[in-house]
């Protein structure tokens, strides 16, 4: 009885192991598929730190290049502002060099007008081909001498005379003439003028006589004249010379004489 009942016991112990050793083995199996989806995801993992790995690559080559090709644009926009301001020197000395031509003409010019001087309100010709001899017979006509210019009188010789601009009916042009002698030139405005102030005003519309100078010296002569006929009516010592206005013996130049705050209003 004794040894049936030890035997029930071990088998209920052997079958109570095996159930164990099952469990175990069930347990294992679960640990085995666990293991074997960490594997896998561990390779995923893996594969994906390896194309991170390659795309940082490519990040940090494509970062170099950027640097590189920034540099050489640096270098290229150093070289352009560096040539830049040589072409702005450059064009800064032609400028200086071109307005030292332009003075330089316009003064030849002046030098080439000295001897010559401007007569107005003389009537056209009937034809526009009036001679030279014909534009000094003019000049002497009676018109003229009561002005107290007479050629032959004060024997004053004249190098060439002749009228400035297109021949039309209803207009009378000017006639520029040319001196033998500068001294000649000044003694015939002197008595000129001396004459219109003599005269009355119609006389004084009549006939006119002034300086002829090159364009830039006549354009800077309209825009600072203003200020000398202010000046005259303010009753100040005034007076045009060339291209400078003297106010009480101060010089003026265009810009000088606006930037003075004296104003023609």
């Amino acid at each position: 009885k004794l040894s049936m009942t030890m035997s029930s016991t071990y088998r209920h112990d052997l079958k109570a192991i095996n159930d164990d050793v099952t469990d175990l083995q069930a347990d294992l199996k679960a640990i085995n598929y666990d293991v074997i989806d960490l594997q896998a995801r561990s390779k995923t993992i893996n594969d994906d730190v390896i194309n991170l790995q390659t795309y940082l690559k490519a990040i940090n080559d494509d970062v170099i290049d950027l640097h590189a090709r920034s540099k050489t644009i640096n270098d290229d926009v150093i070289d352009l502002q560096a040539r830049s301001k040589t072409i702005n020197d450059d064009v800064t000395d032609l400028q200086t060099r071109s307005k030292t031509i332009n003075d330089d003409v316009t003064d030849l010019q002046a030098r080439s007008m000295r001897d010559k001087l401007l007569f107005f309100g003389f009537a056209e010709p009937q034809t526009p081909d009036e001679s030279a001899q014909k534009t000094e017979s003019i000049l002497n006509s009676t018109t003229v001498k009561r002005a107290h210019y007479s050629k032959r009188a004060a024997n004053i010789k004249i190098e060439h005379a002749h009228r400035i601009g297109r021949f039309e009916h209803a207009e009378m042009r000017p006639i520029v003439v040319k001196f033998n002698h500068y001294h000649d030139k000044l003694s015939v405005k002197r008595k000129c003028l001396d004459s219109q102030k003599a005269t009355g005003e119609n006389e004084r519309s009549q006939i006119g006589v002034s300086e002829q100078f090159p364009k830039a010296i006549q354009d800077k002569r309209k825009q600072i004249s203003p200020f000398l006929v202010k000046a005259k009516r303010d009753s100040k010592r005034s007076n045009l010379s060339y291209d400078k206005l003297y106010i009480n013996n101060r010089m003026y130049t265009v810009q000088s004489v606006a930037q003075s705050g004296y104003t023609v209003e």
